[in-house]
């Protein structure tokens, strides 16, 4: 094939949802010439594919892309060769630094080698993390709340003054008799949160009747009086028990009868005057009575067999006491048969040694156990610890600190120093590193 037009490599993806351009397949018309591992075609002109993906695909070298110089987008400044960032280091190509620097980043093909890096937040702001390309990410601090000036407010129509306080403080003002009120400061304004009292008092006095104890009949009379200004009543005072009159009456109550038993016992006492006794409780009715019963129950034959057992038992009375179980059908029969179980394997092992065994109708006993396959015991391997980071915040340098990072260790060792190795003279050191 051929063309006396040269016809570009590539070509913008049928894929309408993306902006990637592909090759065009080995042999089409068009290639003159140009196909094989270092074709000199134009990949892209700039604007054919803007903001695309360039994938390489196909042949012995899949994945791969050659190329000699790296420029601007516009092509024509700005290039540098290639091997200045992916050379062997310690030959013409590659990127070095001295010994105690590192790179600190790469303007118009050059390193930049420093020994030391300082990232700094702007003010009012905090470290948070870091980017994916290694700066640190800032986050603003957050607004510390306000304090609260002083404030007037009005109690029992009397003005009184909030003194100025801190945010989470909190201030009671009182007026009238007792009256007060507590505000807490919220972020610069005074909130209420309780008051109690009263804006007036009046000293007082508050009476009651008060009914005489059990064996008495009559009233009592019983004062308290306000105090003023704190408002408070006194406790209750006797003034007048005269009233109360010893009365002879008569008290009855109900027992429970004995287990086993139905009905209920009554019982009476009497009050005693002027001597303000009670006589003993005495039974004045007893309906208690024993109520003979029977009771019945059914019971398995146990491993190996196969029927039931029937068995009864008699409530005596007066006694109240139960009979021994009697058995009244038994039809009990052997049928032998067999168990298996799955035993666990010893200490420090995985796995199960399988058993069986027979119960015999002649001896009416189990035999023991056996086993009835090979059993699937195996050790269990010894747990191994390595170093791990607790998260973030690894320090970098061109050498590393105590343990590498998933380097084996002993299961429970202290916290200490690790490691984790970046590139060629490139770490990342942590101060507080597990071993689990």
């Amino acid at each position: 094939y051929f063309t006396k037009n040269d016809v570009s490599l590539w070509r913008i993806s049928d894929d309408t949802t993306t902006d990637d351009i592909v090759q065009i397949p080995d042999g089409a018309v068009g290639f003159y010439g140009k196909t094989g591992s270092n074709p000199s075609a134009i990949m892209a002109q700039r604007g054919d594919s803007p903001g695309g993906t360039l994938r390489a695909t196909g042949g012995t070298g899949e994945g791969r892309l050659l190329a000699g110089q790296l420029c601007q987008e516009d092509g024509s400044s700005g290039c540098f060769a290639s091997n200045v960032i992916a050379g062997e280091l310690g030959l013409t190509g590659g990127l070095t630094c001295p010994a105690g620097q590192f790179i600190r980043r790469i303007r118009n093909g050059v390193q930049e080698c420093t020994s030391e890096a300082t990232e700094r937040c702007a003010a009012n702001f905090f470290m948070r993390g870091f980017n994916s390309d290694g700066s640190i990410r800032c986050e603003p601090y957050a607004a510390p709340p306000k304090n609260c000036a002083a404030q007037t407010v009005t109690l029992c129509a009397t003005s009184r003054t909030i003194s100025a306080g801190v945010h989470n403080s909190a201030v009671t003002v009182t007026a009238g008799a007792n009256f007060s009120r507590t505000y807490v400061c919220n972020n610069g304004n005074w909130i209420q949160q309780s008051q109690s009292g009263n804006c007036t008092c009046t000293p007082a006095t508050a009476g009651r009747n008060v009914t005489c104890g059990t064996g008495f009949t009559g009233t009592y009379y019983q004062e308290r009086t306000l105090t003023c200004p704190a408002g408070t009543w006194s406790g209750w005072v006797t003034v007048n028990a005269t009233t109360c009159i010893c009365s002879p009456i008569v008290e009855t109550r109900n027992q429970y009868c004995q287990s086993g038993y139905t009905g209920a016992i009554t019982q009476s006492r009497s009050h005693v005057c002027p001597a303000d006794t009670w006589t003993p409780w005495t039974t004045i009715s007893n309906t208690c009575a024993c109520t003979p019963r029977t009771d019945t129950q059914q019971l398995g034959c146990g491993e190996g067999y196969t029927g039931y057992i029937d068995q009864t038992r008699s409530f005596q009375c007066p006694s109240a006491t139960w009979t021994a179980w009697t058995t009244t059908a038994n039809t009990c029969t052997c049928t032998g048969g067999t168990q298996t179980r799955n035993l666990a394997c010893p200490s420090g092992h995985t796995g199960t040694i399988p058993q069986s065994r027979t119960f015999s109708c002649v001896t009416n006993a189990w035999s023991a156990w056996t086993a009835t396959a090979a059993n699937t015991c195996v050790p269990i391997p010894p747990v191994v610890c390595s170093w791990r980071t607790q998260g973030g915040g690894g320090s970098p340098n061109n050498y590393g600190i105590g343990n590498r990072v998933g380097t084996t260790c002993t299961c429970g060792s202290p916290v200490a120093s690790c490691n984790d190795k970046l590139g060629e003279n490139s770490f990342l050191n942590y101060t507080s590193c597990q071993c689990e």
